[in-house]
């Protein structure tokens, strides 16, 4: 899908970690709706998340969820 909406700024924890993920996420939640990607499958929105998210975000998630 081609577009011109500029991509989120990466997620950085700051001085608040809790306060800034729940920014950053509806941000993302936002990026999806203007997509269209919304409804999508749970891959695609998983692929975008990794892809948008930065390397801070990317590491953290990586270590919480290793089965």
């Amino acid at each position: 899908m081609a577009n011109n909406l500029p991509t989120i700024p990466v997620f950085e924890a700051g001085m608040n970690p809790s306060e800034s993920w729940i920014y950053w996420k509806e941000d993302f939640e936002d990026y999806l709706e203007a997509l269209r990607y919304s409804e999508a499958p749970e891959k695609t929105k998983t692929a975008l998340f990794r892809h948008l998210c930065g390397e801070e975000l990317k590491k953290k998630t990586a270590t919480s969820f290793r089965p």
